[in-house]
């Protein structure tokens, strides 16, 4: 009954008082008349006025874009578009983290987080300088064998406590210390610090060391958290992955081992130190993330699970290039890919055998077939004093090589190998499984066989190659990039004193010119004196051939597009790419002018 209510006509619907009908009827009539009065008839006026309606829809709608565009052109005048403060930035690199202590980092990428953690009392700038960093000014004695330091007095670690000098002759005493086990021990030996006040180190050296300053970048230790552990056992401290009190830029907040599922091996959770000395960085938080090997992080930055890579290979390289989502950055460290021809190899003692390696080594076709490199002609790279203008090694030239093979005694047989005393003359060529050294190899190989040398090569990986390589020598010619820095001191790695431990020089060079030339070297003030002994060492090495020099390579940083963090240009060494990173942003919007 309720439904066929609901379905009658409004004239139907029962009314049953008297005289409503009449006057809903009316009203019905009244409506009707309204519409046509007011909207019918309207409608039919409009279309007689419609030329004016329009000019002034016209007028309506021009002066609605103007106002716009006012206030787009307000916004332009009053503001811009740039890096803004904020966000997360997760930079990946190829390594492994096994501490955070700065005395104790040995490859890039430890050295990198315990870099941002741990400032010394010096950095090196954008430009490549030395400045200061939790120190504010420095000075030497005339004789080169002084240095006194004033921190700055505002300086402090992340829990609040000041920095102070006897936070300094902590570090550097646990340096010092042989129980500390320190890789860095070497350069610390025979110093003497001391903390007159708070604000002042001092440091004596038994004889000048030109580049002593640069030794205090290395970061500076927290005394009243660590002087509690004995020093011998400082190496297996839980301090060292989990360094809770800091003074960098930024502070710890977590690191994470391998996982299942995962494809980085570890990820360092930093975020912003509001107390940084020099300046509060403009991100909120970066992480450092960790692979294996440069596929990962490859394939890490395509799939975009990471916001930048650092030092991409150049033949990996071309996958990006193409991205309108990336930008690349162009560095170019101080660093150089070496052969290095070990001496005590009772073959390669013969000097004429080494040059007939240098001279049978296509060094231009080796650095062609590597992606941005350079080619490199001697121990130091253009830009460091001594290396000089033409000094170069002797060009490729088989005819000469296969001379001097047979002047050292080494002669062909029938089947064309090279022979002496009955031997072959066999030798091993060991590199990297990575970096390109794969066809450096290939390429020395395929050449030096041609002279009837027996060749053997080896590819090993990154996780093994300091262990199992590097640290006993175990090879005939090691092919590897060392990472030379700024300064023209390079007696680390071709002094003679160097080929026992810890076993830096890796072609276990011995030349007396050479070693006078490096010691006069590092113990001159003045830089043209320098400059004189190392073009020496650069001339007697040179005629030498304790080693091939290659090329030298250029890294590649990968970022998205919107990001601002790492400048082009040359660079000491990789870690100097956060010489800014206190300016560095993830995101781009629009800032308000300031001026």
């Amino acid at each position: 009954m309720a439904e066929e209510r609901t379905k009658l006509s409004f004239e139907q619907t029962p009314i049953e008082k008297p005289g409503v009908r009449h006057r809903l009827r009316q009203l019905e009539k009244a409506t009707v008349l309204h519409a046509r009065n007011f909207i019918v008839r309207r409608f039919t006026n409009l279309k007689e006025v419609r030329r004016t309606a329009l000019l002034w829809v016209f007028v309506a709608g021009f002066l609605v874009i103007a106002g716009w565009s006012q206030i787009v052109a307000g916004a332009a005048f009053y503001s811009h578009i740039g890096p803004v403060p904020g966000g997360v930035y997760i930079e990946g690199s190829v390594g492994k983290i096994d501490t955070l202590n700065p005395i104790f980092a040995s490859n890039p990428a430890e050295r990198t987080a315990s870099h941002l953690l741990f400032p010394g009392l010096v950095s090196i700038d954008e430009k490549g300088s030395l400045v200061g960093d939790l120190a504010e000014s420095w000075s030497n004695s005339d004789d080169g064998k002084t240095y006194t330091f004033i921190l700055r007095p505002e300086v402090q670690w992340s829990d609040g406590k000041p920095i102070t000098a006897s936070d300094v002759t902590f570090t550097v005493r646990a340096l010092q210390n042989t129980a500390t086990r320190s890789p860095y021990a070497a350069t610390w030996q025979h110093i003497q610090v001391e903390a007159p006040n708070e604000r002042t180190v001092t440091f004596r050296l038994p004889a000048p060391f030109a580049p002593f300053v640069n030794a205090l970048t290395i970061g500076i230790l927290p005394q009243h958290v660590l002087s509690s552990i004995p020093l011998a056992q400082l190496r297996g401290a839980s301090f060292n992955l989990d360094p809770t009190t800091s003074s960098g830029p930024f502070a710890f907040r977590g690191l994470t081992n391998e996982r299942p599922g995962m494809r980085a091996i570890n990820d360092v959770y930093l975020v912003k130190n509001e107390n940084y000395v020099r300046g509060v960085p403009k991100l909120d938080r970066l992480t450092l993330r960790i692979y294996k090997d440069n596929d990962a992080l490859v394939t890490a930055m395509r799939e975009r699970e990471i916001v930048a890579a650092s030092d991409i290979p150049g033949d990996q390289l071309a996958q990006f290039a193409r991205d309108g989502g990336l930008k690349i950055t162009e560095l170019e460290p101080f660093s150089g890919v070496y052969a290095f021809l070990k001496q005590s190899n009772a073959i390669l003692a013969d000097a004429n055998v080494r040059r007939a390696l240098l001279l049978a080594t296509d060094r231009p076709a080796i650095t062609k077939n590597v992606h941005g490199a350079s080619l490199l002609e001697g121990p130091l790279v253009s830009g460091q004093p001594g290396a000089g203008a033409g000094l170069v090694q002797a060009s490729f030239n088989l005819q000469q090589a296969d001379a001097l093979l047979a002047q050292a005694g080494w002669v062909k047989d029938a089947s064309g190998k090279r022979l002496k005393n009955g031997e072959p003359l066999r030798l091993s060529i060991v590199g990297l499984a990575s970096s390109g050294y794969a066809s450096t190899v290939q390429a020395m190989q395929k050449t030096w066989s041609e002279l009837g040398i027996e060749v053997e090569s080896r590819l090993v990986r990154q996780e093994e190659f300091q262990t199992n390589i590097i640290g006993p020598h175990a090879y005939d010619v090691l092919v590897y990039e060392l990472a030379l820095g700024r300064d023209s001191d390079v007696y680390p790695y071709w002094h003679s004193s160097q080929a026992v431990a810890p076993r830096l020089n890796l072609s276990e060079y011995r030349s007396v010119i050479s070693d006078e030339a490096l010691e006069a070297g590092r113990t001159r003030i003045n830089p043209a004196l320098r400059e004189a002994k190392y073009r020496t060492f650069v001339e007697q090495w040179l005629k030498d051939v304790p080693a091939i020099a290659l090329y030298r390579p250029h890294s590649y940083y990968v970022q998205l597009a919107k990001t601002e963090a790492v400048k082009a240009g040359p660079i000491g060494e990789l870690i100097d790419r956060f010489a800014n990173v206190q300016y560095w942003t993830a995101d781009i919007g629009r800032l308000q002018n300031t001026e």
